[in-house]
């Protein structure tokens, strides 16, 4: 992965975050993903065992059950839609982890859809 001065800030509090849950940093594999036109950022976080992870990394600290990701998420979740688990939260660390449903994107997926 090629980082700059401007990610360690990002990289050392999603070491924080790996720490905190238990996963060991030095092998697990951290790769920052292209973002969009927020100001979150994300990660992906492959262990080396067990399912990968994107982290949603927020500037500050974060109250999750505040924001709207998570809102949405309860709501879309309550009438039985397939949406990526909520796996771990660090509101003081403002990082949410979240099931890694892969690299195709939804407008990506629907573009190349029958109908």
């Amino acid at each position: 992965m090629t980082t700059t001065a401007t990610d360690a800030p990002l990289l050392a509090r999603v070491d924080a975050f790996l720490r905190d849950e238990g996963f060991n940093p030095s092998t697990t594999v951290v790769t920052i993903l292209t973002g969009d036109a927020s100001d979150r950022r994300y990660v992906r976080v492959q262990p080396a065992s067990g399912p990968s992870l994107v982290l949603m990394v927020h500037v500050e600290a974060i109250d999750a059950q505040r924001l709207p990701f998570v809102q949405v998420h309860t709501l879309l979740t309550a009438m039985g839609l397939p949406v990526p688990a909520v796996r771990a939260a660090s509101e003081p660390l403002g990082i949410l982890a979240l099931d890694d449903l892969g690299d195709t994107t939804l407008q990506h997926a629907l573009d190349g859809a029958d109908g």
